[in-house]
């Protein structure tokens, strides 16, 4: 089967989205919305893969399935509230960082971020009724899918160090995952899930695959503790500057 084009980079995603069509606007719009992006999202995954790029590569699937550029952007932006750095140290959704991201992306494509970061899309009632929800929760689910779709490819999960627990995951929502994918009127993503899944569940060498989540974690709290303490410098400066002018 053949795989979905994957944008590594801001600049191969402008161009995958002009290559499929996409306005003029729409680049400019995604353009500003990575922009945004890089300003909150920064340092490494647990596998060691840089944490930008898995937020591209997600935005570049949403591109390969032709979704609407909310959806597009949502899934450029989907783990702002959960791992991006505001400024203040804190994680997960506050009113303010809400007010912050509509102002930069709009009401539409925040609504589907919100709807990601708080909808519980595995629960049986929410699964199990999808045609009757929201579209923007539709949107959110999809993006979902893609995440885990993305997180899979390149059998990334086995350079994890929990890749024990994913895998069990993986057995246990695999169908689930697939008939929700078809459901939503996606079944190359559906495949494309099925095929993924396959290929990581027959490795049987797990001790091929080096892994020091550790490792990166620590180095991206450090690059976090840099940029919050650059900002709250910045903010200082700024004071003395006005106490002074005044």
């Amino acid at each position: 089967m053949e795989k979905y084009y994957l944008a590594h980079t801001n600049v191969q995603l402008l161009n995958q989205l002009r290559n499929a069509g996409y306005s003029h606007a729409d680049l400019f719009y995604i353009f500003e919305i990575y922009k945004f992006v890089i300003e909150l999202c920064y340092g490494f995954q647990s596998s060691g893969k840089l944490f930008i790029v898995h937020l591209i590569r997600t935005a570049s699937i949403l591109v390969s399935l032709q979704t609407n550029i909310s959806v597009i952007a949502a899934g450029l932006l989907h783990s702002v509230y959960e791992f991006g750095d505001f400024g203040d140290g804190s994680r997960g959704l506050r009113d303010w960082k809400r007010a912050r991201v509509r102002q930069r992306c709009g009401e539409i494509t925040e609504l589907i971020v919100m709807k990601y970061s708080t909808l519980q899309w595995t629960e049986p009632v929410v699964c199990n009724n999808l045609v009757a929800l929201e579209s923007n929760e539709q949107d959110a689910i999809l993006i979902r899918l893609v995440n885990q779709l993305e997180l899979c490819l390149d059998l990334e999960v086995l350079y994890q160090s929990n890749y024990v627990d994913i895998i069990q995951n993986i057995k246990e929502q695999e169908k689930l995952l697939i008939e929700m994918a078809i459901a939503l009127g996606y079944p190359h993503l559906a495949a494309q899930l099925a095929e993924t899944f396959q290929e990581i569940l027959s490795i049987n060498d797990f001790l091929a695959y080096p892994r020091d989540s550790a490792y990166f974690s620590q180095v991206s709290g450090r690059l976090s503790v840099k940029q919050l303490l650059m900002i709250r410098l910045k903010s200082q400066f700024k004071q003395v500057k006005i106490s002074f002018v005044s």
